[in-house]
């Protein structure tokens, strides 16, 4: 079942597919792929397979190993299936994306702040966050049995 995220991104590719229509009109090119891409499909699986195994597997190599995949793939209903897989990829990256945005956007909006801050409110701000990390810390100690030295003897 497709999410609310997923839906809007398909819409959003809905969106575009009619740009490109009403732009180029009906598009009916040769696939263009089959064999002459086998090579640098095997490529793109070891490279994306050496960086799951290292842990450094990013977008670019996913969806990469997929779009090779398809240019290899000779039969029509094969590469129809693997276009399916690159679409999902391309949809998944494009919701991380918008996953990213929606957790920097609260940050540069404190930085702004911040930047705009005189330096009473800085301080202010610097006082409320370490109180907020003491008592973090303390709830955390006292799970653990232990405390934090109040600075005394």
């Amino acid at each position: 079942m497709a999410t609310t995220t997923t839906i809007n991104v398909l819409d959003e590719i809905a969106q575009e597919r009619e740009n490109q229509d009403r732009k180029w009109g009906e598009q009916n090119h040769p696939n263009g792929t089959g064999e002459d891409y086998d090579d640098k499909a095997a490529q793109a699986k070891t490279e994306c397979d050496r960086a799951t195994w290292n842990e450094h597997l990013t977008w670019d190599l996913i969806l990469l190993e997929e779009v090779y995949e398809a240019l290899a793939e000779s039969d029509p209903a094969l590469l129809r299936a693997e276009l399916v897989q690159v679409a999902a990829v391309a949809i998944a990256w494009i919701e991380k994306i918008d996953r990213d945005e929606r957790r920097v956007a609260p940050l540069d909006m404190l930085a702004a702040a911040l930047a705009e801050a005189d330096d009473d409110e800085f301080a202010q701000f610097n006082d409320t966050t370490q109180n907020l990390h003491r008592e973090k810390a303390q709830a955390l100690l006292t799970r653990m049995g232990a405390a934090i030295p109040t600075g005394g003897n």
